[in-house]
């Protein structure tokens, strides 16, 4: 089981200021009808939040889905649909972020790694910590980008862009296993890589072989998310990266979407750049933080 996803009562917190009672729900169609309208007012930023529910609407699923209220209406939302991952959206409300902690540590008390917006998941994480004695051992400064119309790169190398097949996946493995090294992920590499390409998401850039890879998920009802970007370090400086992204998003655009978006890491000009010349644009700023394990 991923967190306790059901409450026997709701939980509330009242403070001087008004009251704040947290909400779980016990299915993503019950989080999406509730917080829905929360999460779209912010759609690229809250999209990996509404990616994950929308794919898990019709599902039995444990994946926890929480809120915090405010005289009723949504100002914090978080879900986990890892044992050790807890994602957080943006909020103004100094005291959600308290209450909802209280919350999670019910919930999800082997939590370990903790993502959203700055600067609310810095406070979660700080109030995190001090309620359990343990403490932070990495950040990774993320950035939230968006993209409505692209700009096609100037030079395109050789080769064309084609849906990935599963006689891709000894060669796409490795590349998953590389990226997630990369992102302090500990994902399975082949499980992710084989249901992905099953899935018809994942896509790369042929010159005779695969030589660069992009994927995408998380679709919202205005957007979709583009992910798995990977080129092989001994191949990159070529522009295969941008190509592959670039095709992707157009066709992602094509089919529908009215914008795509990404995450990436603060740390890597290069892919900042490359991102930034194609059109997509910071939205906002976020991280992600790993907590050390609660003791045994």
């Amino acid at each position: 089981m991923v967190c306790k996803a059901r409450l026997d009562e709701g939980v509330g917190v009242v403070t001087a200021r008004a009251p704040l009672r947290v909400t779980r729900y016990p299915t993503a169609q019950d989080f999406l009808s509730s917080v829905g309208p929360f999460l779209m007012a912010d759609e690229a930023e809250n999209a990996l939040m509404i990616g994950v529910a929308e794919a898990l609407v019709g599902q039995d699923s444990p994946v926890y889905f929480a809120a915090v209220h405010l005289d009723g209406a949504p100002v914090l939302a978080a879900f986990s649909n890892h044992p050790e991952k807890l994602g957080l959206t943006q909020t103004g409300e100094t005291l959600a972020v308290t209450a909802l902690v209280d919350d999670v540590l019910a919930a999800c008390p082997h939590i370990t790694r903790i993502g959203g917006p700055e600067p609310t998941v810095a406070h979660f994480v700080a109030t995190f910590v001090a309620h359990t004695g343990r403490r932070v051992t990495d950040r990774m400064g993320t950035r939230i980008h968006r993209l409505d119309e692209l700009r096609p790169p100037a030079r395109i190398p050789p080769g064309r862009l084609r849906v990935a097949v599963e006689a891709d996946l000894p060669t796409l493995v490795p590349w998953v296993e590389d990226f997630l090294v990369h992102i302090g992920d500990q994902g399975e590499a082949r499980q992710i890589a084989e249901v992905r390409v099953r899935g018809g998401q994942v896509f790369v850039w042929e010159d005779e072989a695969p030589v660069s890879m992009a994927a995408w998920t998380g679709k919202t009802p205005n957007g979709v998310r583009v992910n798995l970007v990977y080129t092989p370090p001994a191949l990159r400086g070529r522009g295969l990266a941008s190509a592959t992204v670039a095709a992707l998003t157009q066709s992602l655009l094509d089919q529908g979407n009215h914008f795509c978006c990404l995450y990436t890491d603060v740390t890597n000009p290069i892919s900042n750049a490359i991102y930034a010349k194609l059109g997509y644009q910071p939205v906002s700023e976020a991280a992600l933080y790993t907590i050390f394990p609660e003791p045994n």
